[in-house]
């Protein structure tokens, strides 16, 4: 008797790797809040003047604007997507705007 047919995969899971390359990337993906407060650490040390007190001030203030709006708009992500906070509007398009209209201003 033939065994039956398996769901097809989530579309989350398709275009995940796996094995060892994926472990990797996961490891890689959950480390990156401390990569990037080691980031701005080095970057304080290495300039400390107010230009750079001011952008990385302004990147926890738009980080935290991020979450409230995050809140406010409330809309849920795709089925299948592997996080359960609401999707929009997008934490690395809100930072990424941050970085860019700083870098323009300066």
């Amino acid at each position: 008797m033939a065994d039956p047919p398996s769901p097809p995969p989530s579309p989350s899971s398709e275009s995940r790797p796996g094995g060892a390359w994926g472990a990797a990337l996961a490891y890689i993906n959950e480390s990156t809040k401390f990569i990037v407060s080691a980031a701005a650490l080095y970057v304080l040390v290495a300039y400390p003047n107010v230009q750079t007190c001011w952008c990385i001030l302004g990147s926890v203030v738009n980080s935290i604007n991020g979450k409230i709006m995050k809140q406010i708009v409330n809309q849920t992500r795709p089925e299948g997507a592997t996080k359960a906070d609401p999707g929009m509007p997008s934490s690395h398009a809100v930072s990424l705007t941050y970085i860019f209209s700083h870098v323009h201003r300066a």
